[in-house]
Parts: C-alpha cells; structure tokens; sequence
C-alpha cells in the first residue's frame, strides 16, 4: 500500500470515527422484567448504541467539543409475549455553551407511550421515508428533534431542516399500532414537533435562539448582558402562552430549563428578578414555588 494510499485510508476512519453529531449513551433498563434472559438486553442496548451513535445524521462536521450530549434511558416494564416489550423512555440532551466547560440541557422529556418488537439477533433498521421498526423509528425521531433543539439554538429556525426530518419520521409511522405517533392523541411525538413548526410557537423558537447564542454563549465573556438577553427572551413568551395556554411543547422547554434559569438569576439585581419572576409566575405556574426562589436569594 502506497504512502498516499495509507494517509486516505487513515483520515476516512478518523472521520468516520469523528464525524458524528452526538455524544450518546443509551442504557437499557430490564429490572422490572423478571425471568427474562439478559442477553437479549445487552444486544438491544448495544444496538441501540451503535445505531445511533455511528450514523452520520447531518451534512456537517461537528468537532469534538460541539458534539450533542445526550442519554436516553429505556425503562422496560413488561414483556407482552416473546419479544414485544413495552415501558417508558426518558431523553436528555446538553449543548456545550461557548467559553465554559458547562453544558445547558436543551431538552428533558420522558416518552410514557413506548411499545417495540425486538428479536436478540435482528439488525436494526431505519430509514426518515419507510416505517422499519418502531424501535429506530422512535430514536430516529428522537434525534432529529434533538438536532433541530440544537440547530435552533445556534440561529433563528435554524433547526427546521431536522424537525421537518422529525415529521416525516411521525407521518410514516402512521402505520404502527403503537402509542405516540398520532394526532388524535395529546401531548405525543406528533404534537411535539408538529407544534415546533407551527407558527404560533414562532417565538418559542425565537426564544431559544436568544437564550443560547445570544444569552449563554455570551455571560463567559460579558454576564450583565448575557443575563439580560436571557430575561428579555423569557418575557417574549408571554406571547406564546397567552395563544397557548399551558401548552405541551412551553412545559417542554421548561422541564429542562427552569433550574438553570433560578441559578442565572437568583444573582442579578431587584428589578430584574422582579421582572422575570412576575412573567415566569404567569407562564410557567406549575414551578412558581422554584421562581420564588429567585426573590429569596440575596
């Protein structure tokens, strides 16, 4: 093998090796399943590892220190016949923010309408345009809706791409008789992404683009401001909550953001704190005794 050979052949594996999106650990949980064999367990964790791991989602290359963290955790509840299976999956994914070692978490959610078949020896499939299995069609989905978080925080919709990627993945899956995929269901997959495209979350969006770029990315160097930006793009929500009143994908976004949000402003001055604790009290209810905190820290 020539030199020249030697060097394509080297740079191919470290990009293949490197030039994924995501950072992901996915564990499979099975305790609750009793007299099960383990195998079949560690198969499905190690499938589901490699599958998401090792496919290239996006066009573009993602440095090591831009990757997508993310854990998803399958709880399994029951095992309904030889390799049906059905629980609960819990997802979490962290963006690194600029000049720190901190990660900010772009979404936390848990999926409490997961039902699969699995066999031990099945390799898994996926594809965005053909139902293969409710399995990758579930992380598929997953992914995409997590790429396009990301993407969206970087610039204004700047994730459409993936949550239209996102929707295909629900509209093919039409076909499953499984929970999650469908409109007639409430606070599901469907509704998840379909309502992030909808115009009247327009500023949701908007919002997460000003949190993390404008917001984060900037208190290393500039706090005051980049705290500021953060208040100006939680008030912008108003909007937002008052067409859609404690709607799924606002209490979404707040599942994963509102102990950063106490931390970011429990240390600013009165008339800020005042100011975002009266609009998060508004629009976010359910975690007013957490918002309370803010005035209570000096």
């Amino acid at each position: 093998m020539t030199r020249l050979l030697i060097i394509a052949v080297f740079f191919c594996v470290f990009f293949a090796a490197n030039g994924q999106e995501l950072k992901c650990n996915i564990q499979v949980n099975s305790q609750q399943i009793q007299g099960s064999e383990k195998a079949v367990f560690q198969k499905m964790q190690q499938g589901l590892n490699e599958f998401v791991n090792q496919t290239k989602w996006t066009d573009d290359v993602f440095a090591q220190n831009e990757k997508i963290e993310c854990t998803f955790q399958l709880m399994l509840n029951d095992r309904i016949g030889t390799d049906v299976f059905s629980g609960t999956l819990q997802i979490q994914a962290k963006r690194p923010v600029y000049g720190t070692n901190y990660s900010t978490t772009l979404f936390s959610h848990v999926d409490k309408n997961v039902k699969f078949k699995f066999e031990q020896f099945e390799q898994l499939q996926f594809s965005e345009t053909a139902y293969q299995s409710e399995l990758t069609s579930l992380f598929g989905f997953y992914i995409y809706y997590i790429l396009g978080l990301d993407y969206d925080s970087f610039s204004i919709e700047g994730g459409s791409e993936y949550f239209r990627k996102a929707l295909t993945v629900v509209n093919v899956a039409q076909v499953s008789d499984s929970k999650g995929w469908k409109s007639n269901e409430e606070e599901n997959r469907y509704w998840l992404v379909d309502n992030h495209l909808n115009s009247r979350f327009k500023q949701l969006r908007k919002t997460s683009y000003e949190y993390h770029r404008l917001g984060l990315d900037v208190m290393a160097d500039d706090i005051e401001n980049g705290r500021k930006q953060i208040a100006d793009a939680l008030v912008a929500l108003e909007t937002v909550h008052a067409r859609n009143p404690n709607s799924f994908n606002m209490n979404v976004f707040f599942t994963g953001k509102v102990q950063e949000i106490v931390n970011i402003f429990s240390k600013s001055d009165v008339q800020e704190k005042n100011r975002v604790v009266q609009v998060l009290n508004r629009i976010d209810a359910g975690n007013q005794q957490k918002y309370n905190q803010i005035l209570k820290n000096k």
